[in-house]
């Protein structure tokens, strides 16, 4: 996974809500992010509340201790739509690779996909 799809992915779920870096971390991991961990997460907020994309405020709401929660702003919302922009560049040359693949192969990825699954079911 390409480092640079990070940046809009954060983007994208700090628009859905307002969330601390442990829940960052776990909808990250969960999106195709296995590998970040804390100090990643941690140093790319830093870096996008610098730059004024995020902004963040601490929570003492709830039981244990306070919790620094991150939101998008106006400008993180523009960097948004551009991070969308270069994903679906990225998404068609990835969808052109696959294509001369399958061709100069001979085969379907799709048809890949659903013989995979007819086997994995006992066929």
């Amino acid at each position: 996974m390409p480092r640079n799809l990070l940046v809009p992915w954060i983007l994208l779920l700090l628009k859905q809500w307002e969330a601390h870096g442990y829940l960052l971390l776990q909808n990250l991991q969960r999106m195709g992010f296995p590998t970040i961990d804390h100090a990643t997460l941690y140093r790319e907020l830093r870096n996008l509340e610098g730059q004024g994309f995020v902004s963040s405020s601490w929570s003492t709401d709830g039981s244990g201790p306070a919790k620094r929660i991150y939101a998008i702003t106006d400008a993180g919302e523009q960097m948004l739509r551009s991070g969308a922009d270069a994903a679906a560049a990225y998404q068609r040359m990835i969808t052109g690779f696959f294509d001369l693949y399958g061709d100069l192969m001979g085969i379907s990825i799709t048809d890949q996909k659903e013989s995979g699954r007819k086997k994995s079911k006992g066929g």
